[in-house]
Formats: structure tokens, sequence, C-alpha cells
């Protein structure tokens, strides 16, 4: 049975956690704040329609392709999250994180989410919800007076750059599916995933214009933009505020594996009931060690976009009659 939590608390735990691979950025946008904010207002009706058919899909009664495909993607992703975590630490603060106390630290957030369910996640994400807005209104402070307009790049044909502005790794997230699996009924659950898609296009936009507009034309080429910006501000007398705001972002990181963690075990209780159904956990596990030797981050994440793109589509399958 599903925790009965409230349509509002599911969309606001789920748009928490996705607000995590906005700022931890480790690539180059590629495009500017024009073509980003276009981009944005054309995902959020494609994504959407997109994930029309997962209320139906992802239900008890639905097809088993389907759920087995939405957590093997879950899977990878939490895989995809502890390397990028890792990673935006590592280059931001300039020092290795110490493995042992980067697995202690995972572990112990795995372990409070699992334990806590969705009820104690929720209650997280409603913290670190305030402590991002609040970080969010200090980083604008400190960037104030380096806000230009006229650094706002216009491009004369944005509908061509189009494809560069969001990233495949920004829209190939399970976790978008995760309110069309929560909510009690597929029409409840598209509400809450419109409105989810649409607070995280307007986050997007607004930091490609901030972006844009304290670095100029050189923030479609930086690796870490949000980061950038936030190494630039300061207020009065404290001149590195950076610090502040990649401890907050790694909180949201850690809200997000929680979530995901979470979600998995809950849908593999349900695919894999019984003890010897479980056994399965090994092939499944192995699988995904060899995923991690081999793969690059980039292509696990086009791997986790495969298997979402197969649950999907496995939606779309009529439901099994029950006999009589």
């Amino acid at each position: 049975m599903k925790p009965r939590i409230s349509l509002r608390q599911q969309g606001l735990v789920v748009f928490t956690a996705l607000l995590a691979p906005l700022l931890l950025q480790t690539r180059p946008t590629g495009a500017g704040a024009q073509v980003t904010v276009l981009a944005c207002a054309l995902a959020v009706p494609v994504l959407w329609i997109l994930l029309l058919p997962a209320g139906r899909g992802l239900a008890p009664d639905g097809p088993v392709l389907c759920r087995g495909a939405f957590a093997a993607a879950l899977a990878v992703s939490v895989a995809c999250q502890l390397y990028q975590a890792q990673r935006f630490y590592s280059d931001t603060t300039e020092t290795e994180l110490s493995l042992f106390w980067y697995t202690a630290v995972v572990a112990a957030a795995v372990l409070y989410g699992v334990h806590a369910g969705l009820g104690g996640i929720t209650r997280t994400a409603n913290v670190f919800l305030w402590a991002c807005g609040g970080g969010a209104v200090l980083l604008l402070l400190s960037v104030l007076g380096q806000l230009r307009v006229s650094s706002l790049q216009v491009v004369a044909s944005p509908q061509t750059q189009l494809w560069q502005a969001l990233p495949a790794r920004l829209l190939l997230v399970p976790e978008f599916l995760l309110p069309a699996w929560l909510a009690p009924t597929p029409r409840q659950g598209q509400r809450v995933t419109a409105a989810v898609l649409a607070g995280w296009a307007v986050v997007a936009a607004a930091l490609a214009v901030l972006g844009e507009a304290v670095l100029g034309a050189g923030y479609a080429d930086q690796s870490h933009p949000v980061y950038t910006v936030a190494r630039l501000g300061g207020v009065s007398v404290f001149r590195r505020l950076d610090a502040v705001h990649v401890a907050i972002w790694m909180l949201l990181a850690l809200l997000r594996l929680m979530l995901s963690t979470w979600a998995l075990l809950r849908l593999l209780q349900g695919l894999l009931p019984t003890a010897r159904s479980r056994w399965l956990l090994i092939p499944g596990g192995a699988a995904l060690a060899v995923l991690l030797g081999t793969c690059t981050a980039q292509q696990m994440e086009w791997v986790c976009g495969g298997l979402l793109a197969l649950a999907l589509a496995a939606a779309l399958l009529p439901k099994r009659r029950k006999k009589p």
C-alpha cells in the first residue's frame, strides 16, 4: 500500500529532488539563455505528453515490463547520481572526496530514507526546500551588482539551437515518472506531473537567465555554470559564499538519492513479492555491476533513458484481463 501523502506534498518532494541535477550540472550547457528559455517552454508539453501513459502503466495491475523497466532505470539512475555528486564535490572544492566518508554519508542517507519512508523524506524535503530558497535569495543578493541586462545574448535563429539547450541527461531522469506512480489515480498523477514539470522548467530558465546576465557570452561554455555564478558573488565582508551553496546543493543530491532508493525498493517489493522471486536480484545486480565497470557516466545516462523509453512503451500495452 502506498503511503498516504497529499498530492501537493508528493509534487513538492519530487520537485525538490529534481533541483539537484539542475544545480549540479557538470557539463557545458552549449546554449544561451534565450534558447534555454524557449527550450524549457517547449519541453514541458512534450514531456507531459510522453509521460501520460505512465500512470496507467505503473499501476499495480499495469504491465510488469513497464514497472520492471522503471525499476531498472531507477537503479541505473542511483549509480549515476553517486557519480555526479562525487564529481561535483571534487571539482568545486578542488579536493578529492574521501571514499570512506562519502560512502558513510550516502549509506546513512539511504538508510534514513528507507527507514523513514516517504513521510520522512517529505518532511526532509520541506526543510531542504526552505534552505534552497534561502540560498537562492542569498545568491541573487550576492551577484546583484554584477547583473547586466546587456549581457543577455540575442540569437537570430534560436530554433536551430533548441536541441542544445536542455541536455538529454536533464530530461531523461526517472523521477519525472514518480508523481504518476505515487498518485492514487492516473488523472491526479497527470496534474502533479504537469505542476512538477512547469516548476522545473521555470527554475531551469531562471538559472540560465541569471547565469548569462552575470557571465555574458561565456555562460554557455561553463562546465559548472551555477557554481561559477555562486563563486563570483559576495555580501558585505563575505566574499566567498560558494561553500554555503555547495553544502545546500549536496543536501538536495542526497534527497534525490533517498527518494530514488526508496522508490526502487518499493517497486521491487511489488515485482518480487516472494523469497524465490528475489533470487532475480542476483543477475540484476551483476548486470548493474558490469554496467558500472564498463560504461562511462554519459553512456549510463543513455542506458537510463533507454530504459525509461521502454517503460513508457510498455505502458501502452493492454492490461491482462483477470480470469473469472
